[in-house]
């Protein structure tokens, strides 16, 4: 949120919250005890957190309360990210959930059967998703339609994309795999660094 603020999330349910820029944590309490993998603020009161089994927690107080919310699947949630206060998307196995209205609602959407979705970056109205077998999305609408960007990296399971603006972005991943992009997407250059390692953000 700022120098000060932030969360982590983690497993058994774990919340912890700083306000000192990272030198001290406190724990809040979550209310469940699944593995929560993402949480994302988009001011100092509103944010969510998702995990396994489907599990989406809100809260609009800074984390002092956090409650469930009604989740269209039960699998694994992997990552967060909002574009505005409307739309947000979250991805999972071989789907994406989004909202249009702030994370009151969220909206079950495949894209492609028996793929892990790792992680999802939104910029304005542009959204990119990445995964397993090298699989790239990009969405011109706030991930209403996608269009797949990935050519090259077939056996490469990607777990984090990124971007600056429109053109230029990064994505991870294991064995050591760094692509980026300068032209939104359309082509990409492999920066491999040690084989060995497995990427993750």
């Amino acid at each position: 949120i700022n120098t000060l603020v932030g969360w982590v999330v983690g497993e058994t349910g774990v919340i912890l919250k700083t306000t000192d820029g990272g030198e001290n944590w406190s724990s809040q309490q979550s209310g469940t005890t699944v593995w929560l993998r993402s949480v994302y603020f988009k001011d100092s009161l509103n944010g969510w957190t998702a995990g396994d089994g489907g599990k989406i927690l809100r809260t609009t107080n800074g984390g002092n309360i956090w409650f469930t919310q009604t989740s269209p699947v039960g699998t694994q949630l992997t990552k967060i990210s909002f574009a505005d206060d409307f739309n947000g998307i979250i991805t999972s196995n071989s789907r994406i959930i989004k909202t249009t209205d702030g994370g009151e609602t969220w909206i079950n959407k495949i894209l492609e059967n028996a793929l892990v979705f790792n992680s999802v970056f939104m910029h304005n109205n542009i959204a990119w998703i990445a995964g397993e077998n090298g699989i790239i999305y990009k969405s011109n609408n706030f991930g209403d339609a996608w269009v797949k960007k990935s050519k090259g990296f077939p056996t490469s399971y990607l777990r984090d994309v990124f971007f600056i603006d429109e053109l230029d972005g990064w994505v991870v991943g294991w064995h050591g795999l760094i692509i980026k992009t300068t032209d939104g997407g359309h082509t990409w250059n492999e920066k491999n660094y040690v084989k060995t390692y497995k990427l993750e953000n």
